[in-house]
C-alpha cells in the first residue's frame, strides 16, 4: 500500500514538473507572451544574450513615459551586490540616456565599484544622461560631500554640466577652494565649466585673487584659466593683479584667462609687453598668444613685436612674425629683422619669415638653401617648407629647378614626393617640369600623379 502511494505521488509530481517545463517551453518560444509574464527590468539584466538584446531593442522603442516607468524599476538593480546585474542595469540605463534622470544618484555611487566593467558602464550611463535636471541638484550637492574621490568628482562633473539651473552649487564650490589646503582639481572644473553660463563665478573668484595664501590664489587662478574671461571690467582687474603677482604659478594661469579677443587696447598692452619679459616661458607664451590674438593694427604693436622676435623661446619668436603678418608693419628696417629670421636655428621660425619676405615682394631674400633642407626633416617643418616654396615658386623659377631636380635625382622617395608637392603648387607654370614627374610616376612616387594633373591643367584666360 505504502509503494502503491509512494508511486502515484512521484507519477504526479512528475505530471507537474512536465507541465511547468512545457508551459515554459510555450512561453519562452512566444515572444509577446514572454513579454507579457516576465518584466522587462528582469530581461534587461537576464544571463541570456538573446533575451537581453531583444530587450534592448523593447526599450529603445518605448515612449518617454515608458521608458521613466522602466527606469524607476531598474534603479534596485543598481543596488543589488551581482555585479553582473548592476553593469547590464546601467547599460541599460545608458540605452534610456536623458530620460534616466531618477537614477544619476545611484549610478554616482556605482562610478566606485570595484568592479571595472560596472564603474565603467556607470559613468557611461552619466555620460549619456548628460546633464542633470535642477530636481537632481540637491542630491548632487550632498553627494559632493562623499568621502571618496570618484564619487564626488562624478558628482562635481554633472554639476558643472548643469549650466544656471546650478546657481546653488556656486556658493558650496567657491567655499572648497577658499581655504588653504588641497581641493578636489575637479571642484575647480566644475566652477570653470559653470563660469561659462554663470557670470556670478567670476566676482567671488576673483576677489580670492587678493588673498595672503599663495594655494587660494592658485586654486582661483586655475578656475579663471580654465574658463577665461570675458568682461571688460574682469579683465583689467586680471590685468592688475598680473602685474603684482609674485607667485610664478598663479601667473601662468592667469595668463591663459586672458588669452582672448576681448582684451581691452588700452593699459592691456603695457602689461602684456610686461609679461612678456616675465622670467617663467609659460607666462612670455600666453601673453604672445594675447598678443597675437588681441593686438591692434598699426605701430602701438611694434614695441611688442620687436620682444617676441627676440625671445629664446623659439614659439614665441613664431608667435611675433605671425603677429608681425596681422600688424600690417611693412618699414624696411622691420624687414632687415625678418630677413634675419630666415637663419634662425627653429625650421618654424625660418618658414614665417621667408613667408613674410615673400609677401612683402623680397623674394631675393628668401633663403632657398635652407628651406630645401628643410624638406628632409619631420613631416611638420617640410609641409611648412613645401608651402612657402610653393609660394616662392610663383616668383623665382630657380624653385622650380630645384624640385625638378630633387624629384629627379634624390634618392629618397619621401623627398621626392615632397618636391612633387611643391611642384604641384606651381600648377601650369612648371609645365617644363612634366618629363621628370612623368619619370617619377613611372617610378610610384606618391605625389607625382596629382602634380601631373595640376601642372597640366589648362591655363585659365582672362575675360
Amino acid at each position: 500500500m505504502t509503494d502503491r502511494f509512494t508511486k502515484r505521488l512521484l507519477s504526479f509530481a512528475v505530471m507537474q514538473l512536465a507541465v511547468i517545463l512545457g508551459l515554459i517551453w510555450i512561453i519562452a518560444g512566444n515572444d509577446r507572451l514572454f513579454r507579457n509574464t516576465v518584466p522587462i527590468e528582469q530581461r534587461l539584466v537576464s544571463q541570456n544574450d538573446t533575451i537581453r538584446k531583444k530587450a534592448q531593442q523593447e526599450l529603445l522603442g518605448l515612449e518617454t513615459e515608458q521608458k521613466k516607468q522602466a527606469v524607476s524599476r531598474l534603479i534596485p538593480a543598481l543596488e543589488q551586490s551581482d555585479p553582473f546585474v548592476k553593469k547590464w542595469a546601467a547599460i541599460s540605463l545608458a540605452l534610456v540616456g536623458p530620460a534616466a534622470q531618477e537614477a544619476i544618484p545611484v549610478l554616482l555611487q556605482n562610478v566606485s565599484a570595484k568592479e571595472k566593467d560596472v564603474e565603467q558602464a556607470a559613468r557611461v550611463a552619466l555620460s549619456e544622461i548628460g546633464a542633470p535636471d535642477a530636481q537632481q541638484l540637491p542630491s548632487l550637492l550632498r553627494t559632493l560631500q562623499d568621502p571618496r574621490d570618484s564619487v564626488h568628482c562624478e558628482a562635481a562633473v554633472s554639476i558643472g554640466k548643469m549650466g544656471p539651473a546650478a546657481q546653488e552649487a556656486v556658493p558650496l564650490l567657491i567655499g572648497s577652494i577658499e581655504h588653504p589646503g588641497d581641493t578636489p582639481p575637479c571642484f575647480e572644473e566644475a566652477l570653470a565649466s559653470l563660469a561659462a553660463s554663470l557670470p556670478s563665478v567670476f566676482p567671488p573668484t576673483i576677489e580670492l585673487l587678493s588673498s595672503g595664501h599663495v594655494e587660494i590664489r592658485q586654486k582661483a587662478a586655475h578656475v579663471l584659466g580654465l574658463a577665461g574671461v570675458r568682461s571688460s571690467d574682469s579683465i583689467t582687474r586680471l590685468f592688475d593683479v598680473l602685474s603684482r603677482e609674485s607667485d610664478a604659478k598663479t601667473r601662468v594661469w592667469l595668463s591663459k584667462a586672458l588669452r582672448l579677443p576681448y582684451t581691452p587696447n588700452a593699459d592691456p598692452m603695457a602689461v602684456l609687453e610686461a609679461a612678456l619679459h616675465d622670467e617663467e616661458p609659460a607666462v612670455r607664451l600666453q601673453a604672445a598668444l594675447g598678443v597675437r590674438q588681441s593686438a591692434p593694427r598699426g605701430l602701438k604693436t611694434l614695441p611688442l613685436i620687436l620682444r617676441m622676435l627676440r625671445d629664446s623661446d623659439s614659439l614665441i619668436r613664431r608667435l611675433g612674425l605671425e603677429t608681425l603678418r596681422r600688424s600690417g608693419l611693412r618699414s624696411p628696417e622691420l624687414m632687415q629683422k625678418v630677413a634675419k629670421a630666415q637663419r634662425d636655428l627653429d625650421s618654424g621660425v625660418r618658414c614665417r619669415a621667408a613667408e613674410t619676405l615673400i609677401e612683402t615682394g623680397s623674394t631675393d631674400r628668401v633663403s632657398i638653401p635652407l628651406l630645401i633642407g628643410d624638406l628632409r626633416k619631420d613631416e611638420d617643418t617640410a609641409r611648412c617648407a613645401e608651402d612657402v616654396l610653393g609660394l616662392a615658386g610663383m616668383f623665382d623659377n630657380d624653385v622650380m629647378h630645384s624640385m625638378m631636380r630633387l624629384v629627379q635625382e634624390d634618392k629618397d622617395p619621401d623627398i621626392r614626393s615632397r618636391a612633387a608637392r611643391v611642384l604641384m603648387q606651381l600648377g601650369p607654370k612648371a609645365r617644363e617640369a612634366i618629363p621628370v614627374l612623368l619619370r617619377a610616376q613611372k617610378d610610384q612616387v606618391p605625389g607625382a600623379e596629382m602634380a601631373l594633373r595640376s601642372v597640366r591643367a589648362p591655363i585659365s584666360k582672362r575675360r
